[in-house]
């Protein structure tokens, strides 16, 4: 005897597989914006030393900040539409 089971064409299969991925694209905005705010503080905490070295860390420091919010927008968004699905 089989399973009924609904057919992967399903509006419910559907939405349940795009509120995963909004679901992993916030995970990853997420993993992302914790390693850029862990260089940052490495780089803050005075690990490099010098002042050419200074300089590099103050643009790396600048831009992990830049990506750090995008990252968190895109975490934003994510959320969003993931919340938006589930209603």
């Amino acid at each position: 005897m089989t399973s009924a089971r609904p057919p992967l064409t399903t509006p419910w299969v559907r939405k349940v597989a795009t509120m995963r991925k909004h679901i992993e694209d916030a995970a990853v905005a997420r993993s992302n914006l914790n390693i850029f705010y862990a260089v940052m503080g490495a780089l803050e905490n005075g690990t490099i030393r010098g002042a050419s070295a200074d300089r590099a860390a103050r643009r790396i420091i600048d831009i992990c900040k830049k990506e750090a919010g995008a990252q968190l927008k895109a975490m934003d968004v994510a959320i969003e539409k993931a919340e938006k699905g589930s209603k």
